[in-house]
């Protein structure tokens, strides 16, 4: 039985350009730091991610908060300051029902 090699940098599909992400319009105050807020895109297996969507079910906070705290655990860890506060400027996805007539 032959193992696959583990994946290489080539086998990773490159992430979006920004003009393929969605923007919206938001308050001046979360956009005014617009320029200096980057995207950062995670790869996950789907189990992993829908635990942790579970997870932001259960705590009642957004993946953008999660990964926040996450990220600040890390760089208490290192003895690093914490991320400094931004907002997403685009909406968390989160669907509204139809009404049912």
């Amino acid at each position: 039985m032959m193992i696959d090699p583990p994946p290489t940098d080539a086998d990773v599909p490159d992430p979006p350009e920004m003009a393929d992400v969605p923007q919206v319009e938001g308050d001046a105050e979360s956009l005014a730091d617009a320029d200096d807020t980057v995207f950062i895109k995670l790869y996950l297996s789907s189990s992993d991610r829908k635990r942790i969507r579970h997870l932001s079910i259960d705590l009642e906070k957004s993946l953008q908060a999660l990964g926040r705290e996450a990220w600040n655990l890390l760089l208490e860890k290192h003895g690093l300051p914490e991320l400094e506060h931004r907002t997403a400027n685009v909406p968390s996805g989160g669907r509204t029902r139809k009404k049912q007539t």
